[in-house]
């Protein structure tokens, strides 16, 4: 991120519904040169500055003013939540009772709903120059979830060009609990698309949909199939093959990762730049990821103009889509008084 860009994001109204206080901007660096600006507002991850020969490349998509960011539909870089990616009809059923959600989406929750995390300012604390913490409460009844959920996140760069972010937490009802941030990434660091990047997926099964994307409750062997990145491959090379595809315009699904990836032990996904220069590499310890080559960014606010479809892909860590209503797929539900514990880490290499 520019000085520039700095000041746009600091000096520009955050039109916040409840907060009509200035955003606040916190910059986080290492001994390789590599620097991630993030904001309160939304817990979000706005720049990600890896050295690259006598260059740096912003590898993450974003805006360059707070008002961008405030107008911008997309969840750039926000910590997404209570319950990241969807929930069908806006409901689930847990210990006898219903609860409805926020419906945001063709009658279904996705991102938390209406007024989600993203939305929220969260409040910064234990900083230092490779770290800072991040802390929300979210009441009970907020959106249609129940229970009062105390929650903080902690993003760190070390001095391995990993940047790894942090999700603890705690709530006094039992609740499903679905963490992600929702970065876009482009490795080139330029305004080419995405879909040169070459992707691969330690993952055997994704999450069969819907017409809407909601899950069937059924989980597909790739085997092979355009949904098959166990091999490292363009990701526009099997663009549109599916009918889920074309109904996502693009790739737009959940996979169960497999299970060497647990406590992230093994890498969960792998993404290189079209030059080969900069790779990221995944480790969570969630039981799924999504794939989202942003297939509706087109329009929305860039830090030059606007982006175009497919400018970025988003690697999502979680839970499986609709996991509050699908017994068969791993469970979301966080008990009360459990401690909500978990990581994902994306860790930069420049390769030449």
């Amino acid at each position: 991120m520019t000085t520039h860009e700095k000041e746009a994001i600091q000096g520009v109204h955050s039109h916040t519904p409840s907060d009509e206080e200035f955003p606040n901007l916190y910059e986080l660096t290492n001994a390789n040169g590599m620097s991630i600006a993030l904001m309160d507002i939304g817990a979000t991850w706005v720049s990600c500055l890896v050295p690259v020969n006598a260059t740096k490349r912003d590898v993450i998509l974003g805006c360059s003013s707070a008002e961008d960011y405030a107008k911008q539909t997309a969840y750039f870089g926000a910590t997404v939540g209570r319950y990241a990616n969807r929930i069908s009809k806006a409901q689930f059923s847990l210990d006898g009772e219903t609860y409805s959600l926020s419906s945001n989406q063709a009658g279904n929750t996705i991102h938390g709903g209406e007024a989600g995390f993203d939305k929220r300012r969260w409040h910064a604390e234990s900083l230092s120059h490779n770290s800072v913490t991040f802390s929300l409460v979210s009441p009970d009844g907020d959106q249609g979830f129940p229970g009062t959920l105390k929650l903080s996140v902690t993003y760190t760069l070390n001095d391995d060009n990993a940047v790894t972010i942090r999700y603890q937490g705690g709530c006094d009802k039992a609740s499903p609990v679905n963490l992600t941030n929702h970065a876009y990434f482009n490795l080139s660091g330029t305004d080419e698309d995405c879909l040169s990047h070459r992707l691969r997926l330690n993952a055997d099964h994704y999450v069969d949909v819907d017409e809407n994307l909601i899950p069937t409750g059924t989980l597909i062997a790739v085997d092979g199939d355009d949904m098959d990145f166990r091999v490292s491959k363009v990701i526009g090379r099997d663009l549109m093959q599916s009918p889920t595809q074309r109904i996502a315009e693009g790739y737009d699904h959940a996979y169960l990762l497999n299970a060497d990836t647990a406590e992230a032990r093994e890498v969960a996904a792998s993404l290189i730049s079209p030059d080969r220069k900069v790779m990221m590499e995944v480790f969570t310890t969630k039981p799924g990821l999504q794939v989202y080559t942003g297939n509706f960014l087109a329009g929305e606010p860039s830090r030059s103009g606007q982006y175009k479809k497919h400018s970025g892909v988003a690697l999502e860590t979680g839970y499986l889509p609709d996991s509050p209503n699908q017994p068969s797929f791993p469970n979301s539900v966080l008990a009360k008084n459990a401690p909500y514990n978990h990581e994902t880490t994306y860790k930069f290499t420049v390769m030449g």
